[in-house]
């Protein structure tokens, strides 16, 4: 299994396995949002909208969906909430990491993403490295694209308006409906890329291993 997400900051870990009362309390939802909000990504729907539901089948608590049951595995395993990211819960087609990124229920596969953005990294070996987005044939309408690099950096396309090339963690780019894109990578890159178009729901992830 690929490695979850690390950072240098204070991560939520719990030590004991919790009953399904215990597991529905609040504190395990702001544990969940301080942990990705932390990583920033953002969580306002999950704490706003789903809330219980992003580890339970009901609104109200009860019994654990796919997702909280993995969850309170590695959290009663003395895991992170990140032991399961490159997992997916639901078997929607979407991993855990993607739903969150996007704010759709990993626990629901009913609740997922609209659709996939491919991305497509250039061969092993060859530097500099890049990755190919490639929107999706259903594509109605142009994207606000935000990317999001985890333990590498990213550069702008050439072709992105009042963009620096220098490298960076976050960016956001407008995409033409069809539009192909390709974007630079850190040389020897070893990390998780997160893609999504804020509009209309399309999610993907590139994940580069030694």
């Amino acid at each position: 299994m690929k490695s979850s997400i690390k950072f240098n900051l204070n991560i939520f870990i719990v030590l004991s396995v919790f009953s399904t009362t215990a597991f529905a309390y609040p504190e395990y939802l702001e544990n969940f949002s301080g942990y990705y909000s932390e990583n920033g990504l953002d969580v306002t729907k999950f704490k706003n909208e789903l809330r219980c539901q992003t580890c339970h089948t009901s609104a109200r608590g009860g019994e654990r969906n796919s997702y909280g049951s993995d969850i309170e595995s590695a959290l009663g395993s003395g895991n992170t909430w990140g032991i399961n990211e490159f997992k997916d819960s639901d078997s929607d087609g979407f991993i855990n990491l993607e739903e969150i990124f996007a704010q759709t229920a990993p626990g629901f596969a009913e609740l997922k993403p609209a659709g996939r953005i491919e991305i497509k990294p250039s061969a092993k070996g060859i530097l500099p490295v890049t990755a190919e987005i490639l929107m999706p044939a259903t594509q109605t309408s142009d994207c606000e694209i935000t990317f999001k690099a985890f333990s590498f950096q990213i550069s702008a396309p050439k072709s992105a308006v009042n963009l620096q090339p220098k490298l960076v963690s976050d960016l956001k780019i407008k995409v033409l409906k069809g539009e192909k894109i390709t974007i630079g990578l850190s040389a020897n890159p070893k990390g998780t890329l997160l893609v999504k178009c804020d509009t209309s729901s399309y999610v993907g992830s590139l994940t580069l291993a030694e």
